[in-house]
């Protein structure tokens, strides 16, 4: 059998054997996680402040995951250029190495 398909089976022989793996030995999520703040306990009794404190978090999130992905997209963007870069073809030329007609 030739090596690189060999070797791909088997690649991919232990990807199935660890994602069954995985599946077999792993636990299932609770239905309701635990929030990973917990909530003080003045807001327990007010709702309102309750309400104002999700607001607060929920905006807080959003802005979080907006700076990200403005982040990802940068490193995107720089990465896409770095490519290009190291991807060209650098310019050489063969016309003096070949021979010319008059010469033979």
């Amino acid at each position: 059998m030739y090596h690189k398909v060999k070797n791909t089976l088997a690649g991919l022989g232990m990807v199935a054997l660890f994602v069954a793996g995985g599946l077999f030995f792993s636990e299932p999520v609770p239905a309701e996680a635990a929030p990973s703040t917990p909530v003080p306990a003045v807001a327990a009794k007010d709702p309102e402040l309750a309400l104002a404190i999700a607001l607060v978090r929920t905006a807080l999130s959003m802005a979080e995951h907006e700076m990200l992905a403005a982040q990802a997209a940068e490193r995107r963007a720089r990465r896409g250029s770095q490519l290009r870069l190291q991807s060209g073809m650098p310019y050489y030329s063969f016309g003096a190495m070949l021979p010319r007609r008059g010469e033979s």
